[in-house]
């Protein structure tokens, strides 16, 4: 097999190309290798799969099709990590150009060759390569140059990167350009987050302008005497345009800084704002712009000198009007990241971002809640239907906005838990350890990619049986903060990626003591306990599907019924509104108050713990019976006719049933009796129903 077919699935070993691609094709040909490899994002990501440690994938462009500078740029950082983190010598490597125009692609094989051979490589447990004989053909190589020529950039690596020029992408052209070269002007504006904002507004708009001016001085206009009106028109669009535009709004925006106090900046871009719409025809157009440049450059010499002439005199030839091309795009979409950046530092008073909203080590944000909530300080309610107040993402508390400032510290809640992270559905809750920050446990390893939102930070490497600390959780990101315990670091990682600690899981009570308690008990078998006990004899077992979850199983009007106990948050409940701490306190509170409050079919209370003899309780009922079971009766009444109950508050009766009325003030003809040892609601009919004893 020949030498690049080894590389080729070396790679997809690697996990860098993918089982089905092109390369793998019968008629694949080197060719469709060199175009792969060509802008060097494959080799950082190979680098990155076999250490992930070495490189950073925000530190190389992930997209720069094809542009020489940025192509050329990552694969320098290639041949660097190379060198020193895999220890390879400069011998063993291809040069830059060897790749990009594949001059020598042969050497490139050779390079990754030896690259499988390192130790780092070796102890992933892949097979490097060659692992057999290989049919040398130097003549495959020498006519790539030709082919890349000829071809460009094939549909697939299109499609395979998508389109390029995005905010999120740290443009290193942007960049380098937009860099200030002056110093901060003051030690007050060094500190003052404000002014920085401010200054980093006006030098910008400044740099971006002088660009603008030097495409359309240093490019544009030497090149009118090379090309076509139209071609001129299609590869520059509206760049005239924009150098007017940018004229005037750098002189108001310098104006409003360094005159007025930035109080108008506002108006200015609000007043620029149609204007500024002449972008949308520029960057539909930017990419068709590209395209005819590299066409033009490729099939004329001339201009091609020409351009290489006009990059020098305009920046020394660090960047080549293909480049520059770019930048009105990445200016564009910068303006409100800046001026966001620049709105949070005026808003301190707002309901957006309040003055109290990072006290005592919360992060409140304002906060619709889907439920009915109390403030943490005042304890009244949260008024109104949505934004109704502020939520802590780190430890779950709501409060209102004047509270903010008198909310306890950051950290251990009431019942030692952490609170719940989301308000609806299951949520995940561990204990807190000393520290006051709750402890995961890594489920799935994680190395850096994919990489947190750049606005978050730095990724943070985890292994699978990793503990973590949580700092900070929002119930809404794909990615949490927290501190790696084995290595000390923090970072991001994704919330999928971890589960509560075991070590932090609440140790479960031994109830076995309890005259009520019946372990782990099936339902059957718990209705085989209760169905010949008295009324209101219970028990509490452990559900066998899950041996963590409680279920109350009681004798009513002589059937046996089962409550499921749900434990969430920590507390311990059978109807949403009446938690408890422990389940002690759930049994006590229902041993006085009925359970028809969470379920209206359910009129008892927890009377009869099963372990207790039925000798006892037959005495106990009859000793309580006055005060439970019998409530006073106002007479007996025969039912004249038959009547079908419609739901679980009615009571059937059949023609001639005694019934046992307790009271007869329900409305609509409505009374309360009891038949046949079920107590519910039974029509009278104004009376008519029944026939008096």
């Amino acid at each position: 097999m020949e030498p690049w077919r080894q590389c080729a699935q070396w790679l997809i070993r690697c996990r860098v190309l993918p089982h089905n691609h092109r390369v793998t094709w019968d008629t694949a040909q080197v060719f469709d290798l060199a175009q792969t490899l060509r802008d060097g994002v494959l080799l950082c990501q190979l680098l990155k799969n076999l250490q992930p440690s070495c490189i950073n994938l925000k530190d190389i462009n992930l997209r720069p099709q094809m542009s020489q500078f940025l192509c050329l740029k990552n694969i320098r950082t290639f041949l660097s990590v190379c060198c020193e983190a895999f220890n390879m010598k400069k011998s063993d490597l291809f040069e830059a150009f060897d790749l990009f125009d594949v001059r020598d692609f042969a050497k490139v094989i050779e390079t990754l060759s030896k690259l499988s051979h390192t130790p780092i490589a070796l102890s992933c447990g892949i097979r490097p390569f060659p692992t057999e004989e290989s049919v040398q053909d130097e003549d495959i190589y020498k006519a790539l140059p030709d082919l890349i020529d000829e071809s460009g950039m094939e549909e697939d690596d299109e499609l395979y990167y998508d389109c390029v020029y995005r905010e999120d992408e740290a443009d290193e052209v942007y960049e380098d350009l937009m860099k200030a070269e002056a110093a901060l002007p003051s030690r007050t504006a060094e500190s003052d987050i404000r002014s920085c904002c401010l200054l980093e507004i006006k030098q910008t708009e400044e740099k971006y302008s002088e660009t603008l001016e030097s495409i359309e001085k240093f490019f544009m206009d030497p090149l009118k005497k090379f090309l076509p009106i139209v071609d001129l028109h299609k590869i520059f669009i509206n760049i005239p345009e924009l150098v007017k535009l940018h004229k005037s709004l750098v002189l108001e925006v310098n104006d409003s800084i360094t005159h007025k106090s930035s109080q108008n900046l506002y108006q200015i871009f609000l007043k620029f704002k149609e204007r500024l719409l002449i972008y949308g025809e520029y960057c539909s157009q930017v990419e068709s712009a590209i395209s005819i440049l590299d066409s033009v450059s490729k099939t004329r010499e001339d201009v091609r000198l020409k351009l290489e002439e006009c990059s020098k005199r305009a920046n020394n030839g660090k960047f080549t009007l293909r480049d520059l091309l770019v930048v009105p795009m990445q200016r564009v979409l910068k303006y409100h990241l800046l001026l966001q950046l620049y709105f949070l530092c005026l808003c301190f008073r707002s309901n957006i971002r309040p003055e109290y909203a990072t006290s005592n080590n919360h992060e409140f944000k304002m906060h619709t809640f889907e439920r009915v909530t109390s403030c943490k300080v005042c304890q009244m309610l949260l008024r109104g239907t949505f934004f109704q107040g502020y939520f802590c993402s780190k430890c779950g508390t709501g409060a209102h906005k004047e509270c903010l400032g008198r909310v306890d510290t950051c950290g251990r809640g009431d019942s030692g838990t952490l609170k719940p992270w989301r308000e609806n559905g299951p949520s995940r809750s561990v204990r807190y350890t000393d520290s006051g920050l709750p402890r995961l446990q890594v489920i799935r390893t994680y190395s850096g990619y994919p990489a947190p939102p750049v606005n978050n930070g730095p990724s943070l490497t985890i292994q699978i049986g990793d503990t973590i600390e949580l700092i900070r959780a929002d119930p809404h990101s794909l990615f949490w903060q927290g501190k790696n315990i084995a290595t000390g670091e923090l970072g991001f990682f994704p919330s999928d990626a971890v589960k509560p600690s075991p070590c932090q899981m609440p140790k479960p009570v031994d109830y076995s003591g309890q005259l009520w308690y019946a372990g782990a008990m099936e339902r059957v078998q718990a209705e085989v306990e209760l169905m010949n006990r008295e009324n209101s004899t219970y028990l509490i077992r452990h559900r066998t599907k899950e041996i963590r979850e409680y279920a109350i199983s009681i004798k009513y009007n002589n059937e046996v019924k089962h409550i499921k106990i749900l434990t969430r948050d920590g507390f311990f409940r059978i109807a949403e509104n009446r938690k408890f701490k422990t389940l002690m306190e759930l049994v006590e509170y229902y041993k006085h108050q009925s359970l028809r409050e969470g379920f209206r079919s359910l009129d008892t209370t927890l009377l009869f713990p099963y372990k207790v003899p039925e000798n006892e309780a037959g005495h106990a009922s009859n000793r309580t019976s006055g005060m439970f079971l019998s409530p006073k009766i106002l007479g007996i009444a025969i039912a004249r006719y038959d009547f079908c109950a419609r739901d679980m508050r009615e009571l059937s009766l059949f023609k001639g049933d005694v019934v046992k009325i307790y009271t007869k003030s329900g409305t609509n003809g409505w009374w309360r009796g009891e038949s046949n040892g079920k107590v519910q609601k039974c029509t009278a009919y104004g009376g008519k129903g029944f026939r008096a004893l």
